[in-house]
Order: C-alpha cells, then sequence, then structure tokens
C-alpha cells in the first residue's frame, strides 16, 4: 500500500483536529469573559439591590455607551490607577491565545515531520526501483 496516500489524509485529519481545536479554545475564553461578566453584575446587585434594574440595564446594553459614561470611566480609570490588562478577562484571553498558538505549532511541526516522512519514503522508493532495475539488468545479461 502507498504510503503517500496515508499521508494525505493524517494531515487533512490533522488540519480538522487544529480547527475544531481553536473553536473549542475561543469558546473557553467566551464562556470565561461571560463568566466573570456575572460575576460582576452579581457582585454589584448584592452591594445595592435596590439598584437592580438599573444594573440589569447597564449589562444588557452591550456596546450602547454614550460619550458621558466613557469619560466617567476613563476619569476612574486615572483616579485608582487600573488599566483594562488588569482584568481577569484579558489574562484569561492571553492564556487561551498562547494555547491556540500552541496548537497551531504544534500543527505545523506534525505537518514537517510529515513531510519529511513522505520524502523519505519517496527516495527509499526511488532507490528502491533503482536497485531492482540493476537485479534486472544483472539477470539479463547473465542469459
Amino acid at each position: 500500500m502507498d504510503r503517500r496516500k496515508r499521508t494525505g489524509v493524517a494531515l487533512a485529519a490533522g488540519l480538522l483536529f487544529l480547527f475544531v481545536t481553536e473553536i473549542l479554545l475561543l469558546f473557553l475564553a467566551g464562556n470565561s469573559l461571560y463568566k466573570e461578566e456575572q460575576g460582576k453584575l452579581g457582585a454589584l446587585v448584592l452591594s445595592h439591590p435596590e439598584q437592580e434594574t438599573e444594573y440589569i440595564e447597564l449589562f444588557d446594553r452591550g456596546k450602547q455607551r454614550n460619550r458621558q459614561e466613557e469619560e466617567a470611566g476613563k476619569e476612574l480609570e486615572e483616579r485608582y490607577g487600573y488599566t483594562p490588562f488588569d482584568g481577569r478577562s484579558v489574562k484569561t484571553f492571553a492564556a487561551y491565545g498562547i494555547g491556540m498558538a500552541m496548537v497551531f505549532v504544534a500543527g505545523l511541526g506534525v505537518s514537517w515531520v510529515l513531510f519529511l516522512r513522505n520524502k523519505r519514503d519517496r527516495q527509499q522508493d526511488e532507490n528502491n526501483q533503482e536497485e531492482l532495475r540493476g537485479k534486472i539488468y544483472r539477470t539479463a545479461e547473465s542469459f
């Protein structure tokens, strides 16, 4: 059986594995961000239960912020010295990004190994064919 055909199947399976792994890592990162937002909302509601509906509306609006809210956020950031990179979600996304990069590099490594194996097998096939030609030629000469 020709090994090169199996290499193509292995390469396709490997690429599918990489694709599925990347999607899974993105899902886990998004889920982590969602849970962090839930925790923040829960902490706000527990500390000020009378403003529960206002908090829910704020978190529900998503990206619909006005200029005044953005300025108030910047002022708080400057006053207390935190940065957006202090949040757990940024660290989570960084960790998943590193994981995705590692999976990608591993995929490249496996592809390289398969390429080298395929090249070695082709060279070995050529050597075997040359050897057989030599034997056939010597056998034909002896008759």
